[in-house]
C-alpha cells in the first residue's frame, strides 16, 4: 500500500455522485490525499431512463454499506480509524455552477482585506443568474491585485483589485435523499455537499495550471454535460441526453449491453479481430452519425456566443475512455473551435492526479473529489 504507512490528518468519507453512478471512498487527508478504500457502482443498464432520486439514493446506500463494512474490519481501519466527516460531491444534472467577475480601481492603493474581497464577491454575484433557488455554495475562485493573480492577497496593496467569484445550486430533493442515505450508513457525521464543477476547477488550477482555456466533456450514464473554461471563468454550460448507458444499449442491440464494454477497449486499441469485434465495429459505424449529430448540437449551443477552445478534457468511465477520446478527436467538430481545427482531447484519468495515493484501484472522479476535499480542509 504505497504511501499508507503513515498516520497523518483526519479521515473522511467522500462520495462522488453522477447521474447514474456513485462512488464512495475513505480518504486520509494530509500533504496529499490517500484513498484507503474505494467502491463504485452504476445503475443497471436495463433501466430505460436515468435513475430518480430514490433509486440513486438506494444505490448510494448499498455502495457505502459495502465499503464501510469491508473497511471497518481491515487492518487499514485499525491504523487510520473511522471517517470523521462525509463529503458528497455532485455532478450535473444535480448541480450547476456559474462564475462572475468584479473589479475596482482606487486613486490610492488599498490594503486587501477579507472584507474587501467579500464585498467584491457580493458585487460580482449580483448579476442575474439562471441557477435554481436552492443554493449550494458560493465564494471566491481567484483574487487579482493590480491585474495579477495572487494566491495570498490578504495584506497586499493594490490600486486595482478584482475577483472571480462563483456560486452553485443543487437539486434539493437529491440533496435530501443522498444526505439521508449517507447518514444512515455513517450516523452522527455531518454531510457536506459540494459541486463537482467547483472541485474540478480547483484541481485544474492547482495541479494543471498550464491549460488556460479548455472545454470539459463530462460523459455520465444518461447525460453528457459540457462547460467551457477561459482563465478560470465558466463561460458556457450545456448538456444533452446521451451517456455511456444509452450508447452501450444501442451498440448491443438485442444482446446483453455488458458484453459490449470490454470489447470497446480492444477496438479502440485496434487489438481485436474476432467476429464479435467485427459486429461491434459495424454497430459503431451505424450509430456514429447519430452521435455526431447529438454532440454537434451540444457544441453548437456552447459556441453560439464564442467559438470553443481547441483543448478538451474528457471525463468518462475507464472502459469507454480511449474509444470516446478517439471519437471526439477524430470527428470533425472544427466548425465550433476557435482555430477551426479538431479538438485536442485529453482524458482525465486517475494517473493524471499523481499526487493522490491509492491503496488499490484508482478512480478519476474520486481522485478529483478527494484532492478538492484535501484542499478545502487545509484552508479551513
Amino acid at each position: 500500500m504505497f504511501g499508507l504507512n503513515r498516520r497523518k490528518g483526519k479521515v473522511v468519507c467522500v462520495a462522488d455522485i453522477h447521474d447514474g453512478s456513485v462512488a464512495v471512498a475513505i480518504v486520509a487527508l494530509g500533504t496529499h490525499p490517500a484513498v484507503l478504500a474505494l467502491e463504485r457502482a452504476s445503475a443497471p443498464m436495463t433501466e430505460t431512463s436515468a435513475p430518480g432520486h430514490a433509486q440513486l439514493a438506494a444505490l448510494l446506500t448499498e455502495t457505502a454499506n459495502k465499503l464501510i463494512q469491508a473497511y471497518s474490519v481491515s487492518d487499514v481501519a485499525k491504523k487510520f480509524g473511522q471517517p470523521q466527516h462525509v463529503y458528497a460531491v455532485f455532478h450535473s444534472p444535480w448541480t450547476h455552477l456559474r462564475t462572475a467577475q468584479a473589479e475596482e480601481s482606487y486613486e490610492k492603493p488599498r490594503t486587501v482585506t477579507k472584507e474587501l474581497i467579500a464585498s467584491l464577491v457580493q458585487k460580482a454575484l449580483t448579476a442575474p443568474s439562471q441557477l435554481g433557488n436552492t443554493k449550494l455554495s458560493s465564494g471566491v475562485l481567484h483574487v487579482y491585485v493590480n491585474g495579477y493573480p495572487s494566491a495570498k492577497p490578504i495584506g497586499k496593496k493594490g490600486a486595482k483589485v478584482g475577483v472571480i467569484a462563483y456560486e452553485s445550486d443543487i437539486d434539493a430533493e437529491m440533496q435530501t435523499a443522498t444526505v439521508a442515505a449517507l447518514q444512515k450508513v455513517l450516523p452522527g457525521r455531518s454531510v457536506i455537499a459540494r459541486s463537482a464543477m467547483r472541485a474540478f476547477l480547483a484541481v485544474m488550477h492547482e495541479h494543471m495550471p498550464d491549460i488556460p482555456r479548455y472545454a470539459v466533456i463530462d460523459v455520465g450514464t444518461m447525460y453528457t454535460s459540457s462547460f467551457v473554461i477561459r482563465r478560470e471563468n465558466v463561460s458556457e454550460e450545456s448538456s444533452v441526453p446521451e451517456g455511456v448507458t444509452t450508447i452501450t444499449k444501442r451498440l448491443a442491440g438485442s444482446g446483453p449491453p455488458e458484453e459490449i464494454i470490454p470489447l470497446l477497449r480492444l477496438i479502440a486499441n485496434d487489438n481485436c479481430t474476432t467476429p464479435a469485434c467485427q459486429a461491434l465495429r459495424e454497430s459503431i459505424a451505424r450509430l456514429e452519425p447519430e452521435l455526431v449529430k447529438t454532440y454537434a448540437e451540444l457544441f453548437a449551443k456552447l459556441a453560439a456566443a464564442r467559438r470553443l477552445p481547441n483543448a478538451a478534457v474528457l471525463f468518462v468511465a475507464d472502459p469507454y475512455a480511449e474509444w470516446m477520446r478517439n471519437f471526439f478527436a477524430r470527428i470533425d467538430f472544427a466548425q465550433f473551435t476557435a482555430t477551426t481545427q479538431p479538438f485536442t482531447v485529453d482524458v482525465m484519468t486517475a494517473d493524471k492526479l499523481g499526487h493522490v495515493q491509492w491503496s488499490g484501484k484508482a478512480d478519476a472522479g474520486i481522485g478529483v473529489a478527494a484532492t478538492y476535499v484535501n484542499m478545502v480542509e487545509q484552508t479551513e
